[in-house]
């Protein structure tokens, strides 16, 4: 039986073949959004980015704010680098939800 809550990812990361794979993502053009559109537009801006970062990640995933205009991503084992590397492309790379293939194991 796994614990509950946080430490379910931890758990099931211990029996994985790989390790959970973290990425930090920083979105450095929000303060231009802010100072040139308003605190509301960069707001959005934020939910969408979110909502895009999330479209590359499975059900198990889990994307995080974790600063005014940074997100943190967990992928959980099991996680190749190839696969972690995969994320990374393809949350960069994509310019709109689900436009890109299905992550490689």
């Amino acid at each position: 039986m796994s614990p509950p809550g946080d430490e379910t990812s931890l758990y099931r990361s211990l029996f994985a073949a790989y390790p959970d794979g973290l990425l930090l993502v920083d979105l450095s053009n929000h303060a231009g959004l802010l100072q040139e559109y308003g605190s509301e537009a960069a707001e959005r801006s934020l939910v969408l980015a979110a909502s895009r970062l999330r479209s590359v990640l499975r059900d198990v995933d889990t994307a995080a704010r974790v600063g005014a205009h940074q997100y943190a991503l967990l992928i959980e084992a099991p996680c190749s680098p190839r696969a972690t590397a995969w994320v990374a492309t393809s949350s960069a790379a994509c310019g709109r939800p689900r436009c890109c293939r299905p992550r490689p194991t």
